[in-house]
């Protein structure tokens, strides 16, 4: 009852929203600021983050987009063109869980497009199709990261593995990803 679940719609101020509300740009704004500020970085060993002024640098990708327009410490490092690998890198449809709304696709960013965003050279190797990882092509991802400055690992499980109802045993990565993680960080 705390919540309004039983109030009038009238007192609900969400019911005023409308369809141009959906994705207008001040929601896609508002969008790209909460993902920003929810980034959680465990290292920044020699300040390489933010990424900024990738230009015709090698860079592997995981990275989201619009960094080069958000006004970066001035320490940040310029890094070479990314190099995205990792079944998630450039895969629109394992970005999403099992209770997400079907995106329009001009508003889906993969790893890959935002990276692209900085204006670099932006290579991708998946590695393995599609999240479960039983054919894994380590010669692609250790192609991708041979002179890289940077190389983004995207990995995960997606609806693929585990969804409402259906739970993993274990927290390890799914087939061959810890491999490629390893292939990728040599």
């Amino acid at each position: 009852l705390r919540l309004g679940e039983f109030d009038p719609p009238a007192m609900n101020p969400y019911s005023a929203l409308g369809l141009g509300d959906v994705q207008s740009p001040a929601h896609r704004a508002l969008a790209l600021e909460a993902a920003i500020k929810s980034f959680v970085l465990l290292k920044n060993e020699r300040d390489t983050l933010p990424l900024r002024e990738l230009g015709a640098r090698r860079v592997a990708v995981s990275a989201g987009h619009g960094a080069s327009e958000r006004g970066l410490p001035p320490h940040a490092q310029p890094l070479s063109a990314p190099q995205v690998v990792g079944p998630f890198a450039d895969n629109p449809r394992v970005l999403f869980g099992d209770y997400a709304p079907v995106p329009e696709p001009q508003y889906i960013y993969t790893p890959r497009r935002g990276l692209e965003t900085l204006v670099a050279n932006v290579s991708v190797a998946a590695g393995c199709r599609e999240p479960p990882c039983q054919e894994y092509a380590p010669a692609e991802v250790e192609a991708a990261v041979r002179g890289a400055d940077v190389v983004v690992v995207c990995l995960g499980t997606g609806i693929d593995l585990e969804t409402e109802g259906r739970d993993r045993e274990d927290l390890a990565l799914p087939g061959q990803q810890l491999q490629l993680l390893q292939d990728a960080v040599r």
